[in-house]
Protein backbone atom coordinates (compact mmCIF):
# COMPACT_ATOMS: atom_id res chain seq x y z
CA UNK A 1 0.00 0.00 0.00
CA UNK A 2 3.33 2.64 -0.06
CA UNK A 3 2.43 3.79 -3.65
CA UNK A 4 -1.37 3.88 -2.77
CA UNK A 5 -0.62 6.04 -0.17
CA UNK A 6 2.31 7.85 -1.76
CA UNK A 7 0.35 8.88 -4.82
CA UNK A 8 -2.47 10.24 -2.31
CA UNK A 9 -0.27 12.37 -0.14
CA UNK A 10 1.26 13.81 -3.32
CA UNK A 11 -1.69 14.92 -4.92
CA UNK A 12 -2.86 16.44 -1.40
CA UNK A 13 -5.75 13.83 0.12
CA UNK A 14 -5.88 13.26 3.37
CA UNK A 15 -5.21 9.52 4.26
CA UNK A 16 -7.83 9.24 7.48
CA UNK A 17 -11.09 9.07 6.83
CA UNK A 18 -10.76 7.90 2.93
CA UNK A 19 -11.99 4.59 3.27
CA UNK A 20 -10.90 2.86 0.79
CA UNK A 21 -7.27 3.56 2.01
CA UNK A 22 -8.28 2.09 5.40
CA UNK A 23 -9.59 -1.06 3.63
CA UNK A 24 -6.70 -1.49 1.13
CA UNK A 25 -4.44 -1.55 3.90
CA UNK A 26 -5.97 -4.08 6.36
CA UNK A 27 -6.65 -6.93 3.22
CA UNK A 28 -3.38 -6.27 1.02
CA UNK A 29 0.09 -6.79 2.88
CA UNK A 30 2.67 -4.10 2.06
CA UNK A 31 4.32 -4.81 -1.44
CA UNK A 32 1.68 -7.75 -2.24
CA UNK A 33 0.78 -7.28 -5.70
CA UNK A 34 -3.00 -8.87 -6.09
CA UNK A 35 -5.32 -8.47 -9.01
CA UNK A 36 -8.34 -5.63 -8.70
CA UNK A 37 -11.11 -8.47 -10.17
CA UNK A 38 -9.99 -12.03 -10.80
CA UNK A 39 -13.13 -14.61 -12.58
CA UNK A 40 -12.10 -17.73 -12.97
CA UNK A 41 -14.76 -20.48 -14.70
CA UNK A 42 -17.50 -18.22 -13.44
CA UNK A 43 -21.01 -19.90 -14.20
CA UNK A 44 -23.63 -17.62 -13.19
CA UNK A 45 -27.93 -19.10 -13.94
CA UNK A 46 -30.76 -17.18 -13.66
CA UNK A 47 -34.16 -18.44 -12.23
CA UNK A 48 -35.44 -19.73 -15.70
CA UNK A 49 -32.55 -21.73 -15.85
CA UNK A 50 -31.30 -20.45 -18.89
CA UNK A 51 -27.24 -19.28 -19.13
CA UNK A 52 -26.44 -15.96 -18.50
CA UNK A 53 -22.69 -16.78 -17.73
CA UNK A 54 -20.64 -19.80 -18.84
CA UNK A 55 -16.94 -20.16 -17.75
CA UNK A 56 -16.46 -16.29 -17.84
CA UNK A 57 -12.22 -15.86 -16.83
CA UNK A 58 -10.49 -12.72 -16.47
CA UNK A 59 -8.03 -10.61 -14.80
CA UNK A 60 -8.08 -6.57 -14.37
CA UNK A 61 -4.80 -5.50 -12.82
CA UNK A 62 -4.08 -3.23 -10.43
CA UNK A 63 -4.53 0.48 -12.67
CA UNK A 64 -5.49 -0.92 -16.06
CA UNK A 65 -8.93 -0.81 -17.70
CA UNK A 66 -10.83 -3.90 -19.45
CA UNK A 67 -13.57 -2.54 -21.75
CA UNK A 68 -16.88 -5.39 -22.15
CA UNK A 69 -18.53 -5.39 -25.14
CA UNK A 70 -21.23 -7.05 -26.76
CA UNK A 71 -25.27 -7.29 -28.13
CA UNK A 72 -27.99 -7.08 -25.86
CA UNK A 73 -28.40 -9.57 -23.12
CA UNK A 74 -25.01 -10.62 -23.93
CA UNK A 75 -23.81 -10.90 -19.73
CA UNK A 76 -21.87 -8.07 -19.32
CA UNK A 77 -24.18 -6.57 -17.04
CA UNK A 78 -23.85 -9.64 -15.27
CA UNK A 79 -20.68 -9.62 -14.76
CA UNK A 80 -20.74 -6.11 -12.76
CA UNK A 81 -23.55 -7.76 -10.75
CA UNK A 82 -20.89 -10.59 -9.59
CA UNK A 83 -18.30 -7.63 -8.67
CA UNK A 84 -20.49 -5.90 -6.66
CA UNK A 85 -22.29 -8.98 -5.18
CA UNK A 86 -25.41 -7.99 -6.19
CA UNK A 87 -25.58 -11.41 -7.58
CA UNK A 88 -23.80 -14.78 -6.43
CA UNK A 89 -22.11 -17.24 -8.98
CA UNK A 90 -23.30 -20.69 -8.76
CA UNK A 91 -19.98 -22.18 -9.81
CA UNK A 92 -16.27 -20.65 -9.89
CA UNK A 93 -14.11 -17.93 -8.67
CA UNK A 94 -15.25 -14.10 -7.89
CA UNK A 95 -12.29 -12.49 -6.20
CA UNK A 96 -11.71 -8.45 -5.21
CA UNK A 97 -7.92 -7.53 -3.99
CA UNK A 98 -7.40 -11.03 -4.26
CA UNK A 99 -10.39 -11.98 -1.79
CA UNK A 100 -13.05 -14.24 -2.32
CA UNK A 101 -16.50 -12.69 -2.31
CA UNK A 102 -18.15 -15.92 -1.49
CA UNK A 103 -16.16 -16.83 1.44
CA UNK A 104 -16.32 -13.36 3.45
CA UNK A 105 -19.06 -11.75 5.45
CA UNK A 106 -21.08 -8.94 4.45
CA UNK A 107 -19.32 -6.45 6.82
CA UNK A 108 -16.31 -7.09 4.15
CA UNK A 109 -18.42 -6.70 1.49
CA UNK A 110 -19.59 -3.30 2.49
CA UNK A 111 -16.41 -2.77 2.95
CA UNK A 112 -15.26 -3.36 -0.38
CA UNK A 113 -17.89 -1.27 -1.85
CA UNK A 114 -16.47 1.82 0.06
CA UNK A 115 -13.43 1.33 -2.48
CA UNK A 116 -15.67 0.84 -5.64
CA UNK A 117 -17.34 3.93 -7.69
CA UNK A 118 -19.96 3.38 -10.07
CA UNK A 119 -22.12 5.15 -12.46
CA UNK A 120 -24.86 3.18 -14.15
CA UNK A 121 -26.47 3.97 -17.22
CA UNK A 122 -28.93 6.65 -16.29
CA UNK A 123 -26.61 8.14 -13.74
CA UNK A 124 -28.30 7.57 -10.50
CA UNK A 125 -28.13 10.95 -9.45
CA UNK A 126 -30.86 11.95 -7.11
CA UNK A 127 -32.72 14.26 -8.26
CA UNK A 128 -34.11 16.37 -5.50
CA UNK A 129 -30.68 17.67 -4.86
CA UNK A 130 -28.28 19.94 -6.26
CA UNK A 131 -24.88 19.05 -8.45
CA UNK A 132 -23.01 19.94 -5.64
CA UNK A 133 -24.50 17.61 -3.04
CA UNK A 134 -24.67 14.95 -5.58
CA UNK A 135 -21.21 15.33 -5.57
CA UNK A 136 -20.91 15.12 -1.99
CA UNK A 137 -22.79 12.18 -1.02
CA UNK A 138 -20.49 10.04 -0.67
CA UNK A 139 -18.19 12.14 1.28
CA UNK A 140 -20.79 12.77 3.84
CA UNK A 141 -21.34 9.11 4.38
CA UNK A 142 -17.61 7.82 4.02
CA UNK A 143 -15.08 10.58 5.35
CA UNK A 144 -14.58 12.38 8.52
CA UNK A 145 -13.92 15.64 7.06
CA UNK A 146 -15.30 18.83 8.39
CA UNK A 147 -18.36 20.97 6.22
CA UNK A 148 -15.25 23.45 5.03
CA UNK A 149 -12.98 20.05 4.25
CA UNK A 150 -15.84 18.76 2.14
CA UNK A 151 -16.94 22.11 0.47
CA UNK A 152 -13.38 22.72 -0.77
CA UNK A 153 -12.77 19.31 -1.86
CA UNK A 154 -15.90 19.30 -4.09
CA UNK A 155 -14.95 22.46 -5.28
CA UNK A 156 -11.92 21.39 -6.68
CA UNK A 157 -14.03 18.37 -8.74
CA UNK A 158 -16.46 20.86 -9.87
CA UNK A 159 -13.93 23.18 -11.20
CA UNK A 160 -12.07 19.87 -12.78
CA UNK A 161 -14.97 19.14 -14.61
CA UNK A 162 -15.47 22.29 -15.77
CA UNK A 163 -19.64 22.10 -13.96
CA UNK A 164 -18.99 24.69 -10.93
CA UNK A 165 -21.41 27.18 -13.21
CA UNK A 166 -24.21 24.32 -12.93
CA UNK A 167 -22.95 23.30 -8.87
CA UNK A 168 -26.88 24.58 -7.97
CA UNK A 169 -28.68 23.00 -10.00
CA UNK A 170 -30.73 20.00 -10.30
CA UNK A 171 -29.83 17.24 -12.46
CA UNK A 172 -32.55 17.02 -14.45
CA UNK A 173 -31.52 20.27 -15.55
CA UNK A 174 -28.32 18.85 -16.87
CA UNK A 175 -27.11 18.10 -20.38
CA UNK A 176 -26.41 14.27 -21.30
CA UNK A 177 -22.24 15.07 -20.52
CA UNK A 178 -23.04 17.34 -17.49
CA UNK A 179 -25.25 14.61 -16.06
CA UNK A 180 -21.55 12.42 -16.92
CA UNK A 181 -19.32 14.64 -15.14
CA UNK A 182 -21.44 15.18 -12.02
CA UNK A 183 -21.78 10.95 -11.93
CA UNK A 184 -18.36 10.81 -12.57
CA UNK A 185 -16.99 12.98 -9.71
CA UNK A 186 -19.53 11.64 -7.30
CA UNK A 187 -17.93 8.42 -8.20
CA UNK A 188 -13.96 8.95 -7.52
CA UNK A 189 -13.84 11.72 -5.36
CA UNK A 190 -13.41 9.30 -2.52
CA UNK A 191 -10.49 8.15 -4.24
CA UNK A 192 -11.91 4.14 -4.96
CA UNK A 193 -9.68 1.66 -6.27
CA UNK A 194 -12.55 0.62 -8.90
CA UNK A 195 -14.33 2.36 -11.04
CA UNK A 196 -17.21 0.43 -12.53
CA UNK A 197 -19.06 2.41 -15.94
CA UNK A 198 -22.01 0.51 -17.02
CA UNK A 199 -22.64 1.73 -20.53
CA UNK A 200 -22.88 5.37 -19.70
CA UNK A 201 -21.07 6.54 -22.46
CA UNK A 202 -23.76 4.95 -25.28
CA UNK A 203 -24.89 7.95 -26.18
CA UNK A 204 -22.18 10.49 -25.67
CA UNK A 205 -20.86 12.15 -28.98
CA UNK A 206 -17.31 11.87 -30.01
CA UNK A 207 -15.93 15.01 -28.61
CA UNK A 208 -17.36 14.70 -25.14
CA UNK A 209 -15.93 11.00 -25.46
CA UNK A 210 -12.38 11.49 -25.91
CA UNK A 211 -12.59 14.38 -22.81
CA UNK A 212 -14.15 11.93 -20.70
CA UNK A 213 -11.39 9.36 -21.66
CA UNK A 214 -9.09 12.02 -20.80
CA UNK A 215 -10.43 12.11 -16.84
CA UNK A 216 -10.19 8.33 -17.11
CA UNK A 217 -6.49 8.14 -17.93
CA UNK A 218 -5.62 11.23 -15.50
CA UNK A 219 -7.56 9.08 -12.47
CA UNK A 220 -5.38 5.78 -13.96
CA UNK A 221 -2.00 7.88 -13.88
CA UNK A 222 -2.19 9.28 -10.90
CA UNK A 223 -4.04 6.83 -8.45
CA UNK A 224 -3.39 3.56 -10.54
CA UNK A 225 -7.27 3.36 -10.44
CA UNK A 226 -8.67 0.34 -12.70
CA UNK A 227 -11.75 0.72 -14.32
CA UNK A 228 -14.35 -1.78 -15.50
CA UNK A 229 -16.32 -0.41 -18.53
CA UNK A 230 -19.67 -2.23 -20.18
CA UNK A 231 -20.34 -0.62 -23.83
CA UNK A 232 -22.10 -1.46 -27.26
CA UNK A 233 -19.55 0.91 -28.68
CA UNK A 234 -15.44 -0.59 -28.08
CA UNK A 235 -13.64 1.23 -30.44
CA UNK A 236 -15.03 5.00 -28.32
CA UNK A 237 -12.23 3.44 -26.14
CA UNK A 238 -9.49 3.04 -28.46
CA UNK A 239 -6.30 5.01 -27.00
CA UNK A 240 -7.06 4.17 -23.19
CA UNK A 241 -4.46 0.80 -23.28
CA UNK A 242 -7.44 -1.58 -22.33
CA UNK A 243 -8.17 -5.16 -22.84
CA UNK A 244 -11.38 -6.20 -24.63
CA UNK A 245 -13.96 -8.81 -23.90
CA UNK A 246 -16.40 -9.44 -26.11
CA UNK A 247 -19.47 -11.20 -24.79
CA UNK A 248 -22.39 -12.83 -26.71
CA UNK A 249 -24.98 -14.89 -24.72
CA UNK A 250 -23.19 -15.41 -21.66
CA UNK A 251 -19.74 -16.21 -23.01
CA UNK A 252 -16.89 -14.57 -23.77
CA UNK A 253 -15.65 -14.70 -27.72
CA UNK A 254 -12.65 -12.49 -27.75
CA UNK A 255 -10.63 -11.41 -24.80
CA UNK A 256 -7.23 -9.38 -25.82
CA UNK A 257 -5.82 -6.16 -26.32
CA UNK A 258 -6.71 -2.92 -28.22
CA UNK A 259 -4.48 -4.09 -31.10
CA UNK A 260 -5.66 -7.69 -31.28
CA UNK A 261 -9.01 -6.15 -30.88
CA UNK A 262 -8.26 -4.29 -34.01
CA UNK A 263 -6.33 -6.90 -36.36
CA UNK A 264 -8.52 -9.89 -34.90
CA UNK A 265 -9.89 -12.17 -37.84
CA UNK A 266 -12.15 -13.54 -34.80
CA UNK A 267 -15.79 -14.13 -36.94
CA UNK A 268 -17.73 -13.07 -33.95
CA UNK A 269 -15.61 -9.48 -33.21
CA UNK A 270 -15.49 -8.58 -37.60
CA UNK A 271 -19.73 -8.94 -37.45
CA UNK A 272 -19.54 -6.88 -34.15
CA UNK A 273 -17.23 -4.17 -35.19
CA UNK A 274 -17.68 -4.06 -39.11
CA UNK A 275 -20.53 -6.56 -40.67
CA UNK A 276 -23.40 -6.24 -38.25
CA UNK A 277 -26.05 -8.62 -40.35
CA UNK A 278 -23.42 -11.25 -41.51
CA UNK A 279 -21.46 -13.73 -39.39
CA UNK A 280 -22.19 -16.22 -36.63
CA UNK A 281 -24.58 -14.13 -33.99
CA UNK A 282 -28.33 -14.64 -34.57
CA UNK A 283 -30.05 -11.29 -35.40
CA UNK A 284 -33.86 -11.00 -34.47
CA UNK A 285 -36.10 -11.41 -37.39
CA UNK A 286 -38.35 -9.18 -38.84
CA UNK A 287 -41.90 -10.28 -38.49
CA UNK A 288 -43.30 -9.73 -41.44
CA UNK A 289 -46.68 -7.90 -41.65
Amino acid sequence: MRFFRQRLEKKGFRLRGIPCYEFMASIIDEGKKAMTVSFENVFYFEKNNNISLKDISFNVPAGKSLIIFGPENSGKETIIDLIIAKKKAQSGLVQIWGKSLDSEAEDFVESMRTCIGFISQNFGLINNLSVRENILLPLRYHTVLNESGLQSLVSRYLKKYSITEKADLRPQLLSYSEKLKTAFARAVITKPQLVLIEDALNAQCPLETANFIKFIKEEIENFSVSFIITAYNPKQFFGLNASYILMHEGEIMFYGSEDELKFSQNPYVEQYLYSPLQGPMKISHEVEI
